[in-house]
């Protein structure tokens, strides 16, 4: 039996077809109205399966172009649908003449058992053609239109509350922002507090001792509280940015204190390369 799956969304459209194509059946694929009709045009399938929603031609407005053409009349056409649920948009559906109604989602042995269901009662003559109840477009129109307004303003009513949720998490993320940074502010000022004061006590250590196997285990200690200084400016400097400036510091700031560490180390002059200033001169750490 070929079989014709109508849905635009892929994965549906695939799952549909794998189900269907494990039963046996001879399954194409449209992923609308109008595709659906190019198909049908070279190749009369036995049944057609569509969504309703779709965009160019919905499945509606497919139904009611099959059932205007003699040729296509009287082919069976079961909706299976996730938007169009509601009580009235079955019973537009069955006015229509579908011969049926399947909400999404449901059990593939479901699906099956309906359709083999639909196409005994297609064989036996029980609803030989399914003809539809409605017999004047206006009519049609007048209902179609009905049900159309209702899936707007429940899609209005699911946008406003989307909207309010995205709203009030992206409140809540500028407050966890900004207790962030805050949290990470008030933990690297301390812990270069810290750094500071054990690299200026290192620097007095190692000048005070004229030992050499000490001076070396001062200068290890100090290198690496230099990186360790190092690693906390760089986590700064990501943090600012990954905010956007939301808690900004001044990076001159930051050059000009790793400067003070570097200039400690040399008991030299420290230079501002941005404006060619001489800043200070400094002969030893003095915490505190």
């Amino acid at each position: 039996m070929k079989v014709l799956a109508v849905d635009d969304t892929k994965n549906d459209r695939l799952l549909l077809t794998k189900i269907l194509s494990s039963a046996g059946y001879d399954v194409k694929s449209a992923c609308n109205g109008i595709e659906a009709l190019h198909i049908i045009e070279n190749e009369k399938p036995d049944l057609i399966i569509s969504d309703i929603m779709m965009p160019e031609m919905d499945g509606f407005m497919l139904c009611m172009e099959l059932k205007k053409n003699h040729g296509t009349s009287d082919i069976p056409i079961i909706f299976y649908t996730a938007t169009y649920t509601e009580y009235e948009d079955e019973k537009l559906a069955m006015l229509e003449g579908a011969a049926g109604f399947i909400r999404k989602p449901e059990e593939p042995l479901k699906i099956i058992e309906i359709i083999k269901n639909t196409m005994g009662n297609y064989a036996g003559g029980k609803c030989a053609h399914f003809e539809p109840e409605i017999k004047y477009e206006k009519e049609y129109f007048s209902l179609y239109s009905q049900r159309l307004l209702k899936k707007l303003e429940d899609k209005v009513i699911q946008l406003g509350i989307t909207n309010r949720i995205l709203d009030a998490a992206f409140e809540e993320s500028k407050s966890l922002d900004r207790l962030k940074s805050n949290i990470l502010s008030n933990v690297t000022h301390d812990l270069r507090t810290q750094l500071f004061y054990a690299i200026g006590y290192l620097e007095l250590a190692m000048g005070d001792t004229g030992e050499p196997g000490k001076t070396e285990c001062f200068e290890k200690c100090r290198d690496a509280l230099l990186r360790e200084n190092e690693i906390i400016a760089n986590l700064i400097e990501n943090s600012n940015r990954e905010e956007n400036d939301m808690n900004p510091y001044d990076p001159n700031l930051e050059n000009l204190l790793d400067d003070v560490i570097r200039f400690n180390q040399r008991r030299g002059e420290i230079t501002d390369c941005r404006e060619d200033k001489t800043i200070n001169q400094f002969s030893t750490f003095h915490p505190g």
